[in-house]
């Protein structure tokens, strides 16, 4: 349960700085 909730806040973050890179 922990290993899914840090995978899904790590693909978070990923998305997070893709769409920070094709916004800028």
């Amino acid at each position: 349960m922990y290993f899914k909730r840090g995978q899904k806040v790590l693909c978070a973050q990923i998305g997070y700085i893709i769409t920070g890179i094709a916004g800028s």
